[in-house]
């Protein structure tokens, strides 16, 4: 795991090593945390895309005869493979737009379809239509901020890792079922503390700072049940510190629902939701299905089970299976995402029953759908 520290606020939180090149921005204050490549002159074709994608914006695929007077005035030398380059129809720069507007674990996918739609429709030779693929490749890393040794960071980065003695300080109240599990790597900090609490994996900002204490500050007023203030801790996380700590939100409608504040608990999920909880948006979804404390929406309910599955919630994925059930395919590919989510979201419990676990999932949504 990676340490980082902002330049900028010069607050701290932690990701997976594997996550370094995603985490784009500061959770904190939003500075961008790399700078994106720059270089003196052009040496390479994918420079000069990156270069013209950089200073034009991407909309500059919508004009290819704009981008290619663009490209000659940066540099002439690449006239052969400009030209080459040109040869794409409009459908195809338009396919390239996406690339470089959508995220960049799509892109491979992408560009593939777009090296056959070059060789198959425009008739280019394979290793013209590979220079393209590969170019646009290269300048989309560029683009991104992902190329190590042109671009510079905006934060501090070390090695983190945390020992036993603080791992114990910081799961309060939960040190036996730590033990249990302390040769797992998958529960060392903040970023799973949450759903570690929860029982569950949740997809939520990688921080690690002050609101985690006071989150667990609030989950154990909760089980020694003193609701009230608990409610008021949760409120407070929810209310000022939205981002950093989602799963507050699903605590504090859980205690409002205990309660038989419904109207409450519905407006805590539908905020929580919007703020990108992917468990509220299963939640807001189940709400409108049987239609408690808000008018039934079967539209509603599945743009919200669907939110909450593409976040890989297992019971949304379970839900959308059932609604779906007429479609055997829609429905099979929903029940493999739950079975997947499952299996994900807990692997970090050793010799846990997954079977059993889904059967129960399973039987429980059955029950209202």
């Amino acid at each position: 795991m990676k340490e980082l520290c902002c330049c900028n606020c010069q607050r701290k939180w932690i990701i997976y090593s594997e996550d370094l090149n995603y985490n784009k921005v500061c959770p904190f204050c939003l500075q961008e945390i790399k700078c994106k490549a720059s270089f003196e002159k052009i040496e390479t074709f994918e420079q000069l895309i990156f270069k013209t994608v950089e200073l034009q914006g991407t909309d500059v695929f919508n004009s290819p005869k704009r981008m290619n007077g663009i490209m000659m005035d940066f540099s002439s030398k690449f006239l052969k493979e400009i030209n080459i380059f040109f040869k794409m129809s409009d459908k195809e720069f338009k396919l390239l737009k996406e690339v470089f507007d959508g995220e960049f674990y799509e892109a491979e996918e992408k560009l593939l379809r777009l090296k056959q739609m070059l060789v198959d429709i425009e008739g280019l030779a394979e290793s013209w239509a590979e220079f393209i693929r590969e170019k646009n490749r290269r300048a989309l890393i560029l683009y991104k901020g992902f190329d190590e040794k042109n671009c510079s960071w905006n934060v501090s980065i070390q090695d983190f890792a945390l020992c036993k003695n603080e791992l114990n300080k910081i799961f309060v109240g939960e040190k036996e079922d730590i033990d249990n599990n302390s040769d797992n790597d998958d529960i060392i900090v903040g970023y799973h503390v949450f759903s570690f609490l929860n029982g569950r994996r949740v997809n939520i900002p990688h921080v690690f700072d002050s609101d985690l204490l006071k989150y667990i500050d609030a989950y154990e007023l909760e089980k020694t049940g003193k609701l009230d203030d608990a409610i008021t801790l949760y409120q407070e996380l929810t209310r000022f510190h939205s981002k950093n700590c989602l799963p507050a939100y699903v605590r504090l409608a859980m205690l409002h629902e205990k309660l038989n504040h419904n109207k409450a608990a519905w407006r805590t999920l539908l905020w929580g939701a919007e703020n990108g909880d992917a468990e509220c948006a299963y939640w807001v979804g189940k709400y409108y299905w049987i239609g408690k404390s808000v008018k039934k929406s079967r539209t509603n309910a599945i743009k919200y089970f669907v939110i909450a599955a593409e976040q890989g919630v297992c019971e949304a994925n379970l839900a959308l299976s059932y609604i779906y059930k007429d479609n055997k395919s829609l429905s099979e590919n929903y029940l493999n995402a739950a079975n997947y989510s499952l299996s994900c979201n807990s692997s970090f419990n050793k010799g846990e029953n997954n079977e059993a676990i889904f059967k129960l999932l399973r039987k429980n949504i059955e029950q209202w759908l």
